[in-house]
């Protein structure tokens, strides 16, 4: 998902068993809001949610990279949106990425859809959306295993 003002990721699609279900049923608790809070700003890293639920937090992340004050009020609300971190260099990079996709299906109903995504894998993006941007290759450290692959 590539807009206007952010870009998210890590909608993953994997041959392993184990990673699929680690990104797609695994829940991460949310953060605590800081007092004061982390501002809202071009390079802020954060999870995505899955709707109005606590503890919703899965494998998907987005960065923002727009300063404009009215669009980053949309952020902050949801108890999931907690700032964890933030580029410090190379936002050059994230906004040349193709945005002529746009939103996800439903918001929008020409764009990606996250379930075919997830449930058809890399042949669906490929065949479908030939522009989309994505990783080659990631890395996942899980708690006391050594590094699993996905391609």
């Amino acid at each position: 998902r590539v807009t206007e003002y952010l870009v998210q990721f890590g909608i993953g699609y994997t041959q392993s068993d184990e990673l699929w279900e680690l990104a797609h049923h695994a829940k991460i608790s949310d953060d605590p809001k800081l007092d004061p809070p982390i501002p809202f700003e071009e390079g802020t890293i954060m999870f995505a949610g899955n709707g109005k639920k606590k503890n919703s937090r899965r494998s998907e992340l987005f960065i923002l990279y727009d300063n404009d004050d009215e669009i980053m009020k949309k952020f902050g609300n949801n108890t999931w949106e907690t700032p964890i971190g933030k580029v410090v260099d190379g936002m050059s990079a994230l906004r040349s990425l193709y945005r002529g996709y746009g939103e996800l299906k439903p918001v929008n109903e020409n764009g990606p859809d996250a379930f075919k995504i997830k449930h058809v894998g890399r042949s669906y993006v490929e065949d479908t959306f030939p522009l989309m941007d994505h990783s080659k290759r990631c890395h996942v450290k899980i708690e006391g295993k050594g590094p699993k692959h996905q391609h």
